[in-house]
């Protein structure tokens, strides 16, 4: 979404079924085309968060990323990634 502050990442917030796997953080991920899209690869976390949303940088509508969003319960385990295609 474009916002007065530029590009933000939103995502919906997993509904847990108990305090062990309610979510207290979130962990983005961003992949250039063509890069390995590998979630181990620390490199590519753009940042790590309490929030359901992630201000992007914005690079002229020439380069198309790939972002994945994982969750982290309080032990910061982290979940399976959902993925999301943008150009920015």
């Amino acid at each position: 979404v474009w916002t007065s502050d530029g590009y933000v990442l939103f995502w919906t917030a997993p509904k847990g079924k108990d305090w062990h796997n309610t979510a207290v953080g979130y962990v983005v991920y961003r992949f250039a085309k063509g890069q390995k899209q590998d979630l181990e690869d620390a490199s590519k976390i753009v940042a790590v968060t309490n929030e359901t949303f992630c201000p992007l940088p914005y690079v002229k509508g020439k380069e198309k990323y790939t972002y994945y969003v994982t969750a982290l319960n309080r032990l910061h385990n982290e979940s399976k990634a959902k993925k999301k295609i943008l150009k920015l």
